[in-house]
């Protein structure tokens, strides 16, 4: 999306504002016409953090949007009526929590109504990588979870980040300390800075590898640590996504995420691995759950980069990914559950094969 005062009417927009109609709140201004934004309310960004209906939050969007080619949409921006609000507004402290949040009145891409997973591209997993930090070690923590997003390709090669003032209130953290992080991550090679109209941090299309090589035998004792964890973790996760009541928007990125992986090409297919495993935990509504699922894929990525990528197991692995999507779908969890158990054992034996 293109920074800048588009399409406002009364008063002039800040920048990044596309569709403005107020112009800038103020700091702490929920941007709300009626009152603050609660948790729980029709308004508020909905039961999994992430814009769906009128009046939602926006949310991060990843391609797909009109005028979105690749780039991230930021929350609030496309239509909102107050600009960004949050406890303390962009001055708020490290490590605080979000008040509200920016309200939108026509969802990301400018699509009547609010922005539709699936549809418009809206992704869940952005609300949980980018959420306040823990106070004491802000920095830091930014750096780790701007670093996982891009490594677990939730925040895509190319993509635009959000602007550095929804970033701040989304990580909690000063706009001082944000600029540290990102300037952190550029000097590693992760993100680059653009100048000018359509400028802004974005990932670089080819970030250093995921993890520096390692001796067989480190990775081989790490390997049955990582294989247990992830089999308690991940069949839970969608068994648990299969119990629930999941709402169409939710259905709509599952088959997305899904669409994505059994169409990606060999160069992307891990990334998009990822984030199908990571959109499978988020539908079980227990973001600890899906930190957790986030933590062990990045160690299960660093066991993977070091086999090769195999044709007739990434069929497999389709097919598996598409039993557990229809299961879920479907409200079936003891199907989920044995779905995802049995494509864990299968990567499982293959990687026991090349690095046992």
């Amino acid at each position: 999306m293109v920074p800048g005062g588009l399409g406002s009417v009364g008063g002039s927009a800040v920048p990044g504002d596309l569709g403005s109609r107020e112009g800038s709140a103020a700091p702490g201004d929920p941007g709300s016409q009626g009152g603050s934004v609660v948790a729980g309310d029709p308004r508020s960004s909905g039961e999994f953090g992430v814009a769906g209906g009128p009046g939602a939050s926006g949310g991060f969007v990843v391609g797909g949007g009109p005028g979105v080619s690749g780039g991230l949409v930021t929350p609030g921006d496309p239509g909102s009526r107050g600009g960004a609000a949050g406890a303390g507004g962009s001055g708020v402290s490290e490590g605080g929590a979000v008040a509200g949040g920016p309200r939108s009145s026509g969802g990301a891409g400018g699509a009547a109504g609010g922005s539709e997973w699936g549809a418009a591209g809206a992704d869940p997993l952005l609300e949980e990588f980018f959420r306040p930090v823990r106070a004491g070690n802000a920095f830091e923590e930014t750096v780790e979870r701007m670093l996982q997003a891009i490594r677990l390709g939730v925040v895509a090669p190319g993509a635009r980040l959000p602007a550095e003032r929804e970033l701040s209130v989304r990580l909690g953290v000063s706009r001082v300390t944000l600029r540290e992080a990102l300037r952190a991550l550029q000097q590693a090679g992760y993100v680059q800075s653009r100048r000018g109209r359509y400028g802004g941090t974005f990932v670089r299309p080819d970030p250093p590898s995921r993890t520096p090589p390692r001796p067989r035998a480190e990775l081989a004792a790490e390997l049955e640590d990582t294989l247990t964890l992830r089999a308690v973790l991940e069949p839970g996760a969608a068994e648990v996504a299969a119990s629930r009541a999941l709402p169409p928007r939710l259905r709509r990125h599952l088959r997305a995420r899904l669409d994505d992986c059994t169409g990606a090409v060999p160069a992307d297919y891990r990334r998009h691995d990822s984030r199908l495993h990571l959109a499978i935990a988020e539908a079980a509504a227990a973001p600890s759950l899906t930190g957790a699922v986030a933590d062990v894929r990045t160690r299960l990525n660093a066991l993977l980069d070091a086999i090769p990528l195999i044709p007739p197991n990434i069929a497999h692995s389709d097919h598996q990914h598409a039993l557990v999507i229809t299961a879920i779908l479907d409200g079936d969890p003891p199907a989920a559950r044995a779905a995802m158990a049995e494509h864990l054992a299968g990567t499982a034996s293959l990687l026991r094969g090349f690095l046992s």
